[in-house]
């Protein structure tokens, strides 16, 4: 399975309908082409899900816990906070129905402004599952992930967070770190590395706008206008703030940004050195 899953992978859908028409002309070349096409579906979605734990024939009850998810995630995209919540009750009660439930829960609560409650709905689940190789590392990432997201936004102590992200960073996959690892963001991030968490953020915005999601657009907005505050550029900083609000005016994390971004620039405006020049006293 895994060879095939390489074999088919780097191929597209189009290349790989369109392979067996070099090799068989007519009706039987339409066949062989759907037949390969659908092969290198179902390997696209194996791969998906065994790089992140899930099994790679997932059960009906299974295949409606992901189907719950994705529902959940589309609805957020649009912004439909209360359609997302919606969707995230009722998960199948199979050990992938209380992973992917307890993730969407934790995914509506940050949209609600709750990440911290957020955050402790996966924790909860991974005390809960000290066992669950598989299943355990993709909510061992989600943790993570969630928590550096709060540590970003203010919301998480740095002195006990940090030392989690750099082990978190180096056990992830290329395919999550690909994707979008906010672990991997807040490390640069806190480390000085300030234009490359920009870089990924505005990575991020890019993709944001081909699936045409504001809700997420202003979210990658507030992490450019965080990473521009501590570049020094408060200009940019509220600038990428009003973006935000222009995509997304009731995100619960602008907020949250606009304080970041005022602590900086208040912390700039205490470090800086003064520069009046204090007229010697003459001794009469």
């Amino acid at each position: 399975m895994r060879i095939l899953v390489r074999v088919i992978l780097p191929l597209s859908l189009a290349a790989s309908f369109a392979v067996p028409f070099l090799l068989v002309r007519g009706p039987s070349g339409i066949v062989a082409g759907l037949l390969l096409g659908y092969l290198a579906f179902l390997g696209l979605g194996m791969h998906q899900r065994a790089g992140v734990g899930l099994p790679l024939l997932p059960s009906k009850a299974d295949r409606v816990a992901l189907k719950r998810n994705a529902q959940v995630i589309r609805a957020l995209r649009r912004g439909d906070v209360e359609g997302a919540h919606e969707h995230s009750k009722g998960f199948p009660d199979t050990p992938v129905g209380q992973a992917l439930g307890a993730v969407s829960q934790c995914m509506v609560l940050f949209a609600r402004g709750h990440g911290p409650a957020g955050a402790e709905v996966v924790r909860r689940w991974s005390a809960a599952h000290p066992r669950d190789d598989a299943l355990g590392r993709m909510m061992s990432h989600a943790h993570t992930d969630f928590s550096a997201m709060l540590l970003v936004q203010g919301s998480a102590d740095a002195a006990a967070m940090l030392p989690t992200l750099r082990p978190a960073v180096a056990g992830s996959g290329r395919a999550h770190r690909r994707k979008g690892c906010v672990a991997e963001f807040a490390l640069d991030l806190y480390e000085g590395r300030v234009e490359r968490a920009a870089a990924r953020a505005r990575r991020w915005r890019r993709r944001a706008a081909r699936q045409r999601s504001r809700w997420m657009g202003a979210e990658c907005e507030c992490l450019l206008a965080i990473c521009s505050a501590a570049a020094g550029d408060p200009d940019a900083a509220r600038a990428a703030l009003a973006n935000a609000e222009r995509l997304a005016y009731a995100h619960p994390a602008i907020g949250l940004a606009r304080a970041r971004v005022e602590a900086c620039a208040a912390a700039a405006v205490r470090l800086e050195p003064t520069t009046a020049v204090t007229e010697p006293k003459h001794i009469r």
